[in-house]
């Protein structure tokens, strides 16, 4: 499998399936580097299995806060509402799942943590193997989505011989082997 061709094609249909899911189908934007050195939100989820590594997303406050308000079915929250902070973080977690059950389909395991979500001026630097850094636009929105990861498939160990399970023996038939014997 190359995962360096596969990962970011799904981490895109993953993206846009989630987020599509609760608020405007996001376009991949891919001539556009602008959310680099801004405020805003960053929400992480961590990944465990076969893939190891993170996922995060980052987005303005205000941002946020429009997309978070939608899912709650609020015409919009104050940025600054925890409602925002949760619902951003949920937001990853939905993302997250639709990534680990399109890889699920190639046979990469993993578990995912709970998201964490902070208030920051910048994107913390990643030391992993791999980085997947993706931005996005929905209504105007813009967001980025970062994937740094390892992969760290097993070799799937040879079936162990199984032998036959011996049949189990009535009471019945362990009275007839026990007056066998004792007539013998």
């Amino acid at each position: 499998m190359d995962h360096q061709a596969l990962f970011p094609q799904i981490l895109t249909e993953a993206v846009v399936q989630g987020v599509g899911s609760v608020y405007d189908i996001p376009q991949l934007l891919h001539e556009d580097r602008s959310l680099y050195a801004i405020e805003g939100m960053f929400s992480t989820i961590y990944l465990k299995g076969h893939l190891k590594g993170k996922m995060s997303f980052f987005i303005r406050e205000e941002g946020a806060a429009r997309i978070v308000g939608r899912m709650l079915g609020q015409p919009e929250i104050s940025e600054d509402a925890s409602e925002a902070i949760d619902g951003f973080g949920e937001l990853l977690n939905i993302v997250a799942g639709c990534f680990k059950t399109k890889l699920d389909a190639h046979k990469v395991r993993f578990d995912i943590s709970i998201p964490s979500t902070r208030l920051t001026a910048s994107i913390p630097a990643s030391n992993w193997e791999h980085n997947i850094e993706q931005i996005f636009s929905s209504a105007d929105i813009k967001f980025k989505v970062i994937l740094s990861y390892r992969l760290d498939l097993m070799p799937e160990a040879p079936a162990a011989a199984v032998e036959p399970a011996k049949p189990k023996l009535s009471a019945a038939d362990l009275i007839k082997m026990a007056m066998a014997k004792k007539k013998a």
